[in-house]
């Protein structure tokens, strides 16, 4: 319901301070060091909204097809290799990778899917795609779960552009009909939050930070 008075032009049209939104929200602090590193990898950030209405209860027509590929500018130097271990969130579809190495319940190094019609989350970065909603159980359902772990350590190379995406085959994208949570959000992720749970329809995100980075010798 309304409160009395909304669209009135009253005080209550508009809250006395607005909510702080995700990019003015800075990510976790970092230790310089690491910061140098981990460049725009820290607090890295991809929404998948819906662009119709939710039909049968459980599915939309996400917008832009729910492809998304953002280039993200790793730090560090020309001809270094870097390890980072990763922290990731987010509310997404489960996908079954084949033909690579699982490290951990849901990162998957290489490969490719076996779940048809079902979004792709992942990194690629050189010759290697790392994979980041990995299930074994689950996958392909018409669920979205709640993800919330940290990565085995991976090797990048310095002050390379990464891509960041998720590509959804068909078109068609399970919301998040059940309200699923990712635990434990730090502060920028849950800014990015109240912009998506005022949506009527809630979709998918998917959230990264930088838990350690170190140059290799």
């Amino acid at each position: 319901g309304h409160d009395a008075g909304a669209g009135q032009g009253g005080a209550s049209d508009v809250p006395t301070f607005p909510e702080p939104m995700g990019p003015s929200v800075p990510p976790t602090p970092l230790d310089p060091a690491t910061s140098a590193i981990a460049g725009e990898l820290h607090g890295a950030f991809l929404q998948v909204d819906c662009a119709s209405e939710e039909f049968e209860f459980q599915f939309c027509h996400p917008k832009d097809r729910g492809i998304q590929n953002l280039p993200i500018r790793l730090g560090g130097e020309a001809g270094k290799s870097y390890e980072i271990v990763l922290r990731v969130w987010g509310v997404v579809e489960g996908v079954k990778y084949v033909g690579g190495r699982q490290a951990g319940d849901r990162f998957y190094v290489g490969g490719r899917g076996d779940t048809p019609m079902t979004a792709e989350y992942g990194i690629a970065g050189g010759p290697v795609t790392y994979y980041l909603n990995h299930f074994e159980t689950g996958a392909g359902e018409h669920y979205t779960y709640g993800i919330s772990y940290m990565s085995q350590p991976v090797v990048f190379a310095g002050a390379t552009t990464l891509t960041f995406f998720v590509r959804d085959p068909d078109n068609y994208m399970n919301t998040n009909h059940m309200m699923s949570e990712a635990a434990n959000p730090p502060p920028r992720l849950r800014a990015h939050l109240l912009r998506i749970k005022r949506q009527p329809i809630q979709g998918q995100f998917m959230y990264l930070e930088v838990a350690s980075a170190r140059a290799l010798p």
